[in-house]
């Protein structure tokens, strides 16, 4: 009986404790699905709570790329693009205050072919003699001492540097973009937003810093003569240019959106090499006859068709090769206005003409370049037999009715553009003086 009773104590003590274990293992298997609930809840939150981009809309992406966005912004394009606009700062000086007040017109709605009459034009001329007369004087002698220290720290090959890498990223990720893999659109924003930063600070430097080739100093003078120079940056400008162009016509091919995402990146690069090739034309005309050929004339020249055939009349601001085109139209009358033949001359007038064809649907701000070359190129000398002037190849492309109908077409877009909002005041203020020129020009050749 004793070993009847134990053996039951021993069992009951056995169940007892097989209870805990079972009543211990339901407790695990809650607490497991509890966190398996709590982790899939959280990880909804975290997705639901991806910031935005900064263009203000939810990407909607996976927080990983999310994470992977915010590493490439903090650690590469911020402090970059930070120093990139504390330098264009320094590169550009102080600028003299504005001795006027830019005039405003107010348009009449109903006067649709009488724009501008004779008083716009007379306040206008005004205008431009007093800001010539503001604009004379010598540097400020601040900026002197600060040119001279930015030139002298290495910073403009610097700048050169960074703009051919972040160039060759760019043509890099159009041609992946191209074929199937795209750049985040928020990313190739910011590779886009720096090149032209870049760019713009590059133009400062050339404008205003002591910074000339060795050839430049032949001739005396005590400015800094920095390693490349002018011959140097117009070279890589032109290389980096060329792929980037390439990038852009194979992205232009695909209508695909990866297409499109190629050739804005595209586009990017080719701008910011073209705004400096068209800065070192301008800010280092020496460097021209060691640095333009035949074939950087004929480069340009095809760079003025560039997109030419996709600009959107209603929406101008979305052509991302207007800028090239500009640059293009600006350079070529660059380097008309030193002596050149007359089969360059003819070959550059076809090419502006063309352009000036499409005013219509061009971008107002290609075209008032375009108006604005043609003047000069034409309408520089008054003796018609003064072979500078190059009149037969005015008269043989009929270019004085190709110019009067394109100055037509470009007077009825700025207005155009002016109704609808789409352009500052400023601009179009710039539009509307160049439209007045357009017409005195017509008056001067027609005698």
């Amino acid at each position: 009986e004793r070993k009847r009773k134990k053996k039951e104590m021993k069992d009951a003590a056995a169940a007892a404790e097989a209870a805990k274990q079972d009543e211990a293992m339901d407790e695990d298997a809650g607490d497991a699905e509890a966190d398996t609930k709590d982790k899939a809840e959280g990880g909804e939150a975290e997705k639901d709570s991806t910031p935005k981009s900064s263009s203000g809309k939810d990407d909607n992406v996976p927080s990983q790329h999310r994470r992977a966005l915010d590493a490439w912004r903090s650690g590469y394009v911020v402090p970059i693009r930070l120093a990139v606009e504390v330098t264009a700062n320094l590169c550009a000086g102080s600028a003299p205050e504005e001795a006027f007040e830019p005039h405003r017109h107010g348009g009449d709605e109903d006067d649709e072919m009488m724009m501008w009459d004779s008083d716009d034009e007379a306040k206008l001329q005004a205008e431009s003699a007093a800001q010539g007369s503001s604009d004379e004087g010598d540097t400020n002698p601040r900026d002197v001492g600060l040119f001279r220290s930015v030139a002298e720290g290495g910073v403009p090959d610097r700048l050169f540097d960074l703009l051919r890498s972040v160039a060759a990223f760019a043509t890099s990720a159009a041609s992946l973009a191209t074929g199937g893999a795209p750049m985040p659109t928020d990313a190739a924003e910011d590779l886009s937003d720096l090149l032209a930063k870049t760019g713009a600070c590059l133009m400062n430097a050339l404008a205003n810093l002591p910074w000339r080739t060795s050839s430049d100093d032949a001739g005396g003078g005590d400015a800094v003569a920095a390693s490349g120079g002018a011959v140097k940056l117009w070279g890589g400008a032109k290389e980096r240019c060329g792929a980037a162009v390439a990038a852009y016509l194979s992205a232009s091919s695909s209508s695909a959106a990866e297409g499109q995402n190629g050739r804005g990146l595209a586009a990017a690069a080719v701008s910011a090499s073209t705004s400096v090739m068209a800065a070192v034309l301008r800010h280092r005309p020496s460097a021209i006859p060691s640095a333009v050929g035949e074939d950087d004339l004929r480069s340009i020249l095809a760079l003025l068709e560039l997109g030419a055939e996709e600009t959107d009349a209603s929406s101008p601001a979305a052509d991302p090769s207007a800028d090239v085109r500009r640059d293009a139209v600006s350079m070529l009358g660059l380097l008309t206005s030193l002596p050149h033949s007359s089969e360059a001359n003819d070959a550059v007038c076809v090419a502006l003409l063309s352009s000036l064809g499409r005013a219509r649907t061009e971008n107002p701000a290609v075209t008032c370049e375009v108006l604005g070359v043609l003047m000069d190129l034409y309408g520089s000398y008054d003796d018609p037999n003064d072979p500078r002037g190059h009149e037969e190849v005015f008269r043989k492309r009929d270019a004085l009715g190709a110019f009067t109908r394109g100055a037509d077409a470009f007077r009825k877009r700025v207005r155009e553009e002016e109704r609808a909002g789409r352009v500052g005041e400023d601009e179009v203020e710039v539009w509307r003086e160049c439209s007045l020129n357009a017409g005195r020009f017509v008056k001067y050749k027609k005698g």
